[in-house]
């Protein structure tokens, strides 16, 4: 994409831009950036940020809701661990589980959902301790005094500033700027990033992270 930025480089063009710039306004910056990194990661979805957590922690039993793993941006597919074997949970709505799980009976979960709240909610009702191996979008380092570059302001510049700039008019409360670059991100800028970097596999992202320069951070 055309326009691409470092952390110093991305601040400076936020507040050039902003038209209620504000101290306040640049003391949550990083804030700002870091929440429309999270945004682009999970609208973009693609396969280069995406991998197994095995961090992910264990189910305990009698117990239908855990903690979700930190770091995961999204999670696109749950397996649970059965001795050596990983059984696959398929995603519903938690309306849907509750439902289903009317009766308490407990066993090997069959569906998980995110709940309001962030949890993760399993049923049947886990009948003992079993470990989560979740798939999906690993948070990687964003912006920073330490590091300067990343993948995506090097390869998604325009989208990641548009981000910003949706998430910094929210802070500002200025509704309609930020549905205009709402409306922008949507329609345009989202489109072409997605036809653009089409295809982008796991294993060309670690090749790139081999061969880039050390002040090419990925």
């Amino acid at each position: 994409m055309a326009y691409t930025c470092t952390y110093a480089g991305l601040k400076a063009d936020l507040l050039e831009n902003a038209e209620d710039y504000s101290s306040e306004l640049m003391a949550h910056l990083d804030s700002i950036i870091g929440e429309a990194e999270t945004m682009v990661l999970r609208d973009l979805d693609l396969g280069i940020f995406q991998d197994f957590i095995t961090t992910a922690g264990t189910l305990t039993a009698h117990q239908r809701s855990v903690v979700r793993p930190s770091g995961v941006v999204k999670i696109n597919s749950m397996y649970l661990v059965v001795g050596t074997a990983r059984k696959f949970i398929e995603k519903r709505a938690q309306g849907y589980c509750e439902i289903y799980g009317e009766d308490a009976t407990e066993g090997l979960p069959k569906y998980w959902a995110e709940t309001s709240d962030g949890a993760l909610y399993f049923v049947k009702t886990p009948d003992q301790a079993y470990p989560m191996l979740p798939y999906g979008i690993v948070r990687p380092d964003g912006l920073s005094e330490t590091v300067p570059e990343t993948w995506l302001s090097t390869y998604a510049g325009d989208l990641l500033y548009a981000a910003c700039k949706i998430r910094a008019e929210q802070f500002l409360t200025n509704p309609s700027a930020a549905g205009m670059w709402q409306a922008d991100y949507n329609n345009k800028l989202l489109p072409t990033a997605k036809i653009e970097l089409r295809g982008m596999s796991r294993e060309s992202y670690e090749t790139a992270k081999a061969i880039a320069p050390p002040s090419q951070v990925l």
